[in-house]
């Protein structure tokens, strides 16, 4: 499980919209950037992922009319996604921090260029931690660190977990 907290310190974000739901299972340090979404393509929404919002989608977002906007936000936010970040500082519409309080869904803000916070997010200081290995007698694992020679076997292991800047992913195949 992801704190909020913690993930709002570790990527230094500002909060905009708070949540109750401050725990997310997050099983993969992938985000969402919903922009198909926002055109209204659900077949494959990843909503269980952090969403980022950057230029392009606040771009097309500023482009409808508030009734519109109101309607493509409402559907969007009543999945229950963890969380939505604002990249670039951008202002979102009122409708934007409304919506998420009436859905209950944490809204954060970085100054980070979109591109380089997904980077950050999907790639910085990935490591493999033992932590919630413990249903597995896993050799993979050799004082806190992977042995990286066993990489195929470990990966097809049905659990494995990973730490980015102290917040722990859990990663299930099934």
């Amino acid at each position: 499980m992801i704190n909020a907290r913690a993930f709002q310190e570790a990527l230094k974000l500002d909060c905009l919209v708070s949540s109750p739901f401050d725990e997310w299972d997050l099983r993969t340090p992938d985000l969402n950037r919903p922009g198909m979404q926002f055109c209204g393509f659900y077949e494959f929404f990843a909503f269980e992922r952090p969403q980022v919002i950057g230029k392009v989608e606040m771009s097309y977002l500023d482009k409808q009319s508030a009734g519109n906007r109101r309607n493509i936000l409402d559907k969007y936010m009543s999945y229950r996604i963890p969380c939505i970040v604002i990249c670039r500082d951008l202002t979102p519409p009122p409708e934007l921090l409304e919506l998420a309080q009436k859905h209950q869904i944490f809204v954060f803000r970085t100054p980070a260029v979109t591109s380089k916070f997904t980077v950050k997010v999907t790639t910085d200081n990935v490591t493999v931690s033992v932590v919630t290995l413990t249903s597995l007698n896993c050799p993979y694992v050799h004082d806190g660190y992977f042995d990286e020679s066993n990489a195929e076997t470990f990966m097809s292991a049905p659990y494995f977990s990973y730490e980015i800047d102290g917040i722990e992913f859990l990663n299930s195949k099934y």
